[in-house]
């Protein structure tokens, strides 16, 4: 009887979960045709990342400049100041990293150099009022109060006479930290208001409105409708150029109208692991250097009546006069369709015939009349570690080579670097500055890059430098803070064809720039009208570069791109793109060539643009 019981009971169970699945697959197929309403509305669930974008929406809002003197929030002239921060520095570290982002922050006490203005920002919080003592502004001082705390808070605080501004932050929470960085910088407006009187100072209601700079926001995805989870797959795309080792290191931003939503560091300086890459790291940015230094000035030059792209070389560099170069247009040079060789190796020209001393057969080697290992009078040009040239080597040789070089009768597109050892010498006959101060003074120091630069380990420590090639035939040494282009190194590491080093996050200020149409922190940089021209298909459909700028859509850039844009690539392993169509700036930094260039795994995986790509299918969703 018990077993009969027992049996039972389990057939009961069978025709229970039959039953069960029955009803389930019945009630599946009815929701079949409202299957992609249902899976819109999961799609629209809120997420932690979409609470995230909620607060730093409402801190937007509520933070509060009080005081301005000389509208002196928010800082416009980066150039003309010399910024630092006083506070308890665990406490503000997204204050100062975010501050960070935008200009140079000096230590304590060193923001007074140079005779420039100097802005200090007291940062305090509640439970530092106590202790605080107001102090008096020094000559050419500004003291900004930015109070982490609330408005009864800062009540306890009688005297504000000291302070040029006054913020009042709220919370000393990191994303008000960031957001409050943001607003002093011109990133977002100031739009709070006093919700009651806190001093016989600052009534109800007061709060001074201010106007955003159209300097770069740093956001999170949702503020652009794109959920944070949807950008994993470009996540997994650099995680497998690490792993298949097309290159050691990537650093990555990516901007949509002026707000950055992505900006990442992956893998390791080197395949040894040992060092992990940063957003600080500083890269070697190869022929991005034209469109970042040549370019840039020519353009200046352009909007000043200085320079004609539809002159000829020999209008601006006159020994081009004697040679067969005298007739070339600049626009066609620009365009690489001037009949110029694509380039020259210059440092294989230094070689001369010398005895191993080993077993006496004949080697190649660096001629000593052009390279010596210390630095000299007559070699002060440092081409790498222990490698100088000789001074008068470019003009008597370099220039030379160029201009005796062939031209290609049929004016056809042929990449070429050669024009751009050139364009130093014509800025700095058209500026009077040599090319590297008319860069800084121009568009680094205002825009707040202080990376953007050549020769980095003059500014920063070899460390925060990403190393290139192993430099086995010319310089024999592991290439990390000299310019990675042999060419370039000639000529002490500055030229406009490569030379530049910088981080994604300063060169994207100068790229942005481009992408407002010159405007950029407060100013106008350069004139919509030049960008326009600068940046259009000069002889399509044959060509379709622009001056100086790439527009090959489907190769060298994601094949979602618009017809509107524009950018270059690095041989180091560079992208970088601007989208006006999609207001979309993408930048793509590596170090694919170490420890050698003899690796084209970046490009044959579409590493670069599959990334890119990605960007597009997150903004279709």
């Amino acid at each position: 009887m018990p077993k009969i019981n027992k049996d039972l009971q389990i057939m009961k169970d069978k025709l229970r979960i039959k039953t069960k699945l029955l009803l389930f697959r019945c009630l599946l197929i009815s929701l079949l045709p409202f299957l992609p309403t249902l899976l819109v509305a999961q799609a629209n669930i809120p997420t932690a990342a979409d609470s995230i974008w909620a607060y730093r929406q409402a801190v937007e809002q509520k933070i509060t400049l009080l005081k301005n003197k000389d509208n002196l929030l928010p800082l416009k002239d980066l150039d003309k100041q010399k910024v630092s921060i006083d506070g308890t520095t665990n406490k503000i570290n997204e204050f100062y990293d975010r501050a960070k982002s935008y200009t140079t922050i000096y230590a304590n006490g060193q923001s007074n150099i140079n005779k420039m203005q100097s802005i200090t920002f007291i940062c305090l919080a509640a439970n530092e009022l106590a202790d605080f003592k107001p102090q008096n502004n020094k000559k050419n001082q500004n003291l900004v109060l930015v109070f982490f705390g609330s408005s009864e808070a800062l009540a306890r605080l009688k005297d504000f006479s000291s302070f040029t501004a006054v913020v009042l932050a709220h919370s000393s929470d990191s994303y008000t930290q960031d957001i409050t960085a943001q607003a002093i910088f011109g990133a977002i407006p100031f739009k709070g208001t006093l919700a009651e009187e806190i001093s016989p100072s600052f009534k109800k209601g007061d709060g001074i409105a201010t106007e955003s700079l159209k300097r770069l926001k740093y956001t999170v995805p949702e503020e652009l409708g794109i959920r944070s989870e949807w950008l994993k797959k470009a996540d997994s795309i650099a995680l497998v150029a690490i792993q298949k080792q097309a290159t050691p290191s990537i650093q990555i931003l990516v901007a949509k109208d002026g707000k950055v939503f992505y900006h990442k560091a992956f893998g390791y300086q080197t395949y040894d692991s040992i060092t992990p890459a940063n957003l600080e790291n500083i890269y070697d940015l190869a022929s991005v250097s034209k469109i970042s230094t040549a370019i840039p000035a020519l353009m200046k030059l352009s909007d000043e009546k200085k320079f004609d792209i539809d002159k000829t070389l020999a209008d601006y560099f006159k020994r081009a006069k004697n040679s067969n170069k005298k007739n070339i247009v600049i626009r066609q040079i620009l365009t690489h369709q001037s009949g110029l060789r694509a380039w020259i190796p210059f440092w294989q020209n230094t070689l001369v015939a010398a005895k191993n001393t080993n077993n006496q057969s004949v080697i190649k080697v660096l001629d000593p009349k052009v390279f010596q290992s210390k630095k000299s009078g007559r070699f002060p040009y440092q081409v790498a570690e222990n490698l100088f040239i000789q001074k008068k080597y470019f003009q008597k040789n370099i220039v030379k080579q160029i201009l005796e070089s062939p031209i290609a009768e049929k004016k056809e597109y042929v990449y070429s670097d050669l024009s751009y050892y050139l364009y130093p010498e014509v800025i700095k006959k058209l500026t009077k500055k040599n090319v590297v101060d008319f860069l800084d003074d121009t568009f680094y120091k205002p825009l707040g890059a202080s990376t953007l630069t050549y020769n980095p380990l003059q500014k920063f420590e070899k460390q925060r430098i990403i190393p290139t090639e192993y430099d086995s035939l010319f310089r024999k040494q592991l290439i990390q803070g000299y310019v990675h282009d042999e060419g370039a190194a000639m000529l002490g590491g500055i030229s406009t064809h490569a030379g530049l080093f910088g981080t994604s996050n300063d060169l994207a200020k100068l790229l942005q720039m481009y992408l407002q149409n010159g405007y950029y922190g407060g100013k106008q940089y350069l004139s919509p009208e030049i960008l326009a021209e600068f940046t259009r298909c000069q002889f399509c459909p044959t060509n379709l570069r622009g001056v100086g700028f790439d527009r090959q859509r489907g190769t060298n850039a994601a094949k979602s791109v618009s017809e509107q844009s524009y950018g270059h690539s690095g041989f180091t392993g560079n992208l970088v793109w601007i989208d006006p169509a999609n207001g979309l700036l993408y930048i793509f930094l590596s170090n694919r060539v170490y420890p050698t260039r003899n690796n084209s795994r970046i490009s044959d995986l579409n590493i670069r643009t599959d990334i890119q790509e990605v960007f597009y299918e997150v903004l279709r969703k």
